[in-house]
């Protein structure tokens, strides 16, 4: 009611206990929708590569019309499938 986003968290415990946490994760949420809010405006591409497997996690619309790709063909790819196979000389 107030715009406030709070997250629940339940455990039900061995023994028929039963724990619920409750986060308030507003200012967390708002901060992601800016991030996306500029991530879709922005004319440039913008290429978020995952740093443990790195493979792409997101790529926004101009940098998926810049590669020629749709977003479910890059998603979890590597960049590998942006290169030629042939080797600089």
């Amino acid at each position: 009611e107030d715009g406030r986003t709070i997250r629940i968290n339940h455990l039900v415990l061995k023994g028929g206990g039963y724990v619920a946490t409750h986060e308030d994760i507003t200012d967390a949420v708002r901060s992601e929708d800016r991030f996306r809010s500029i991530f879709d405006a922005v004319g440039e591409g913008i290429f978020i590569l995952g740093a443990a497997a790195g493979t792409f996690a997101e790529v926004n619309q101009p940098g998926r019309l810049m590669l020629g790709y749709d977003a479910e063909e890059l998603a979890g790819s590597d960049i590998g499938v942006l290169s030629s196979g042939v080797g600089a000389s």
